[in-house]
């Protein structure tokens, strides 16, 4: 349960979208934007009566979405996570996740079939999303199985095989 400091700084509008993206792991923006319109139409005598009136003002767009991932992220940091936005290649759309910004190895191992050597590729592949903004082609993942010294962790079958298994399960999109 949050804090009631959290409590006061965060709305039953930021609990429920944090809510619905822990549930379906991760959602294209218009679909955020979708939920957002709901949300704001379910809590508008609530929020026209508290800090967050804003909400009920104006269209109900990016920049309003921008605004709620804003004000939900500094109470993610506790926990060593975010919503982060990141684009995908594959339906050329921007979609938003709840990310573990955390590299505790001993807990991420937990609950999944990866290898170590699919953990080291996610790795590299996960960096360099952090350092392309969120943005990395399939040609360039692909790459990214060899370490330095071009010693492939991975061969290239394998490689394709376990981004299709990150998406599949929404590790990546």
């Amino acid at each position: 349960e949050l804090s009631q400091a959290a409590q006061l700084r965060m709305h039953d509008l930021h609990r429920a979208f944090l809510q619905r993206l822990v549930h379906v792991g991760a959602m294209a923006e218009e679909e955020c934007i979708d939920l957002l319109k709901d949300l704001i139409a379910a809590y508008e005598n609530s929020l026209a009566k508290s800090q967050y009136r804003s909400y009920t003002n104006g269209a109900i767009a990016k920049p309003m979405l921008d605004k709620l991932v804003s004000e939900v992220n500094p109470e993610l940091e506790f926990f060593t996570m975010k919503v982060a936005r990141a684009h995908c290649e594959a339906d050329g759309h921007f979609h938003y996740g709840l990310v573990d910004l955390a590299r505790d190895d001993d807990v991420a191992n937990k609950g999944h079939s990866f290898s170590p050597a699919q953990i080291a590729y996610f790795a590299r592949i996960r960096t360099a999303l952090h350092d392309d903004q969120g943005y990395l082609s399939s040609i360039d993942a692909a790459h990214l199985r060899e370490r330095e010294g071009n010693h492939p962790d991975l061969s290239a079958a394998e490689a394709k095989d376990t981004i299709k298994k990150l998406v599949e399960g929404k590790w990546l999109s």
